[in-house]
């Protein structure tokens, strides 16, 4: 018998002799939706409201929602952390084909993201009043999977829950861009979600990959240590407010060709915008149960994350040599892509000079006129079997000879901008 069959023969006898203390049905609710059973597992994290350390469970003066009420105006709000409202968000768009009109109160830093993401709901942040006449009745944004996804048959993410815009001001230049996180502030799980950046030297010390740092955290003094020991550099963006600035932080995550993060915010928001997203986790404590959530090694809320985590608690070397063995093999696998691509009439390729061996992005793909509708088609091919590829509009869209030639409408330069894409390189140091 398994640890978790075991917990569960454990906690239910737990409830069955004091149905009225809270803990185990909580206990109980995060093994059930690790295992996927959302029917049982979302009725048991309704006992999320009765701690003491549980949020606030707001009172609209208008009754909270079942299916009996019907589906006219509803308003749902956020609660907990920033993560667990991304999270939650994945199941907004069932409601849009329900009701009547959706109000939304989320942290008054995702706002903007979310009026751009979710055009038909009306976003109101938490810092704001909302005329309690709109809606006809309210339910807490973790409560949506107990009438929304009882079943894992109801899960099938198929486009990235953010949208935003794809101008950017952050320069770049040949080498993979890298968004890196490597501390959680969470007060309970913390220190044993978190990994010091001397522990990651392996992965930091690929000489083709920059990194930048998007902890919400001040970190400067490990920085600063990284720098002196090792002479490794972690990019910051000094004016940008990694904590209160979240356009602008995703903004950033979006500019990087990857995320490598611990357990925190920063996983769901690079996971939210389809980033590949490589996820260190911890064996046991902290190991949050929608991050084992997964079909066919797809995780059903985020399928953009690959996990590697710990075979011992508070030990990072294993997950850390997984990573770097896996970055390897994702260039190496290129080799054969070149030819892959050549194959298809639909492609042109063009070699170009191998300058530097810092340069990453060499390997550049031209589509054919012709088949220029299929483009789409083929970046969600290539998305799904985990082709690395970077649109070359991503790196040459903000430069002020192609801004100039759009201005001047010059359709050449347009078309190319939608035919041309990278494939890196199989350099690797």
């Amino acid at each position: 018998m398994g640890q978790y069959d075991k917990a569960i023969i454990y906690f239910e006898k737990s409830i069955e002799l004091n149905p009225k203390f809270n803990e185990p049905y909580l206990a109980l609710s995060v093994i059930q939706l690790i295992n996927k059973d959302f029917f049982n597992g979302w009725k048991n994290y309704e006992h999320r409201w009765n701690r003491p350390e549980s949020p606030k469970l707001l009172n609209f003066d208008k009754p909270k929602w079942k299916p009996e009420l019907g589906f006219k105006k509803i308003l749902i709000w956020g609660e907990q952390g920033i993560g667990d409202q991304i999270l939650f968000s994945n199941i907004l768009s069932d409601l849009v084909k329900k009701f009547e009109k959706v109000f939304l109160i989320i942290d008054v830093r995702l706002k903007e993201i979310y009026e751009l993401s979710f055009p038909l709901i009306e976003v109101v942040s938490n810092a704001e009043e909302i005329n309690k006449e709109k809606f006809d009745y309210h339910l807490p944004i973790g409560s949506l999977g107990l009438y929304f996804k009882q079943d894992i048959s109801q899960f099938n993410p198929k486009a990235p829950l953010f949208k935003i815009s794809n101008t950017n001001n952050f320069r770049r230049n040949s080498k993979l861009r890298c968004a890196i996180s490597w501390k959680s502030t969470n007060k309970d799980f913390g220190k044993s979600k978190s990994i010091k950046l001397l522990e990651m030297v392996e992965i930091l010390k690929f000489k083709n990959i920059e990194f930048f740092n998007i902890q919400y955290s001040d970190e400067s003094l490990e920085i600063n240590e990284l720098l002196d020991k090792e002479e490794i550099i972690i990019n910051n963006v000094n004016e940008l407010d990694t904590y209160n600035d979240i356009n602008g932080l995703v903004s950033l995550i979006n500019s990087c060709d990857f995320t490598i993060t611990v357990s925190n915010t920063n996983a769901h928001l690079s996971a939210a915008l389809g980033k590949p997203t490589y996820l260190l986790l911890p064996n046991e404590v902290g190991k949050f149960w929608y991050w084992e959530n997964e079909i066919n090694g797809k995780n059903i809320w985020y399928p953009s994350i690959k996990k590697f985590k710990q075979s011992e608690s508070y030990n990072w070397s294993q997950p850390i040599r997984e990573l770097k063995e896996y970055l390897k093999q994702k260039r190496e696998n290129h080799k054969s892509y070149k030819i892959l691509f050549s194959k298809f009439h639909c492609f042109e390729l063009m070699d170009e000079k191998r300058d530097s061996t810092n340069n990453f992005w060499l390997e550049t793909v031209i589509i054919k006129k012709e088949y220029i509708k299929y483009r789409k088609l083929m970046f969600e091919i290539f998305f799904k079997n985990n082709i690395f590829i970077r649109p070359v509009w991503k790196c040459i869209s903000n430069q002020n000879a192609f801004k100039n030639c759009k201005k001047m409408n010059l359709k050449n330069s347009i078309n190319l901008e939608k035919r041309i894409f990278n494939l890196p390189s199989s350099y690797i140091e």
